[in-house]
């Protein structure tokens, strides 16, 4: 009798846990800091603003862990009266001495958004439900992120998560390095189950572009969840097109359960 197994890779930012209001609570920690030097601020309209440069940024190195003392300074050049376009292009090169001021000011508040960014990020509701679930089920889960191992693995020991990944990959930032981790959930998979035992992969993330495109790359069945940092994703292509949407993670055991019987 065939037994049905799965290699799961779960992206950990905006799918496990809520990195986006980390984020967002630094960005805010920066515009106070910003205030208090002087500066004109309105704190949603700007914090808005600062989200518009930082999607400039991530699109530029297509990666979200990038130098933020770039997202600094371009922030304060626009509040200060400068086109975005300019800003971006005078922080990613700051180096004439009319920014001499604005350097020192940027530094300043950089210090407030370094700090905040240390917090750990809270877990979405049922998270430790899902993973529990998917544990018990025997699955082989990794767990994946553009973020450097050190910080995932201070996330996971703080909420004790440790028991329910087989493998830990960070700075997971193209094709190449997904497969990397996806084969050595092949061979955590097999190591494990040696007979009788058929398997499907799954990947879920809240990334189109990639956890999306990366599992559906290597023919995985693929799950959309959502999270609070751009919540509203449509699919460029096939490749970004995801098997299922999942809004909530008491969803996926039904989920998960539907696809192995198809």
């Amino acid at each position: 009798m065939w037994i049905m197994r799965e290699i799961v890779l779960i992206d950990a930012d905006n799918t496990l846990w809520n990195t986006n209001h980390v984020f967002n609570e630094a960005m805010m920690n920066m515009l106070m800091a910003m205030r208090n030097e002087g500066i004109n601020i309105d704190l949603q309209k700007d914090l808005v603003t600062i989200q518009y440069i930082d999607d400039i940024y991530t699109g530029r190195y297509r990666i979200h862990e990038y130098d933020l003392r770039k997202l600094v300074l371009a922030s304060l050049l626009v509040f200060k009266g400068l086109d975005v376009g300019e800003a971006i292009q005078i922080a990613n090169q700051p180096t004439t001495i009319e920014i001499e001021e604005n350097l020192k000011i940027a530094k300043r508040c950089y210090s407030s958004v370094y700090e905040s960014l240390k917090r750990i990020p809270p877990l979405y509701e049922d998270t430790k439900a899902a993973l529990l679930f998917l544990q018990r089920r025997g699955d082989v889960v990794i767990l994946i992120s553009e973020s450097n191992e050190g910080k995932l693995y201070r996330i996971i020991h703080h909420y004790h998560l440790e028991v329910f990944f087989d493998c830990i990959f960070g700075n997971i930032t193209n094709l190449s390095d997904f497969r990397r981790a996806y084969l050595k959930g092949m061979k955590l998979f097999y190591k494990k189950y040696t007979h009788d035992c058929n398997k499907k992969t799954i990947v879920i993330g809240d990334s189109l572009e990639k956890e999306i495109f990366f599992g559906n790359m290597i023919g995985a069945i693929t799950f959309y969840k959502p999270g609070d940092y751009k919540p509203h994703q449509k699919p460029r292509n096939e490749m970004e097109t995801p098997d299922y949407i999942v809004k909530h993670f008491p969803d996926i055991q039904k989920i998960i359960t539907k696809c192995i019987k198809d």
